[in-house]
């Protein structure tokens, strides 16, 4: 690995993000990808309630 990737590896290190719809899909990638980078991670994931009618 070099110094250029060891540091984008860790460009989120110390920061904290909140990600909604984590549990699948985008938003499922999104919070692995920036865990990845050492970012703190608050998931929710969103679904839709079954009383609601579509």
């Amino acid at each position: 690995m070099t110094d250029e990737s060891r540091v984008a590896s860790l460009r989120f290190a110390g920061k904290t993000f909140l990600v909604t719809g984590a549990a699948r899909g985008i938003g499922e990638a999104v919070t692995r990808r920036l865990a990845g980078e050492g970012a703190r991670i608050a998931a929710s994931p969103v679904r839709r309630a079954a009383s609601v009618k579509r």
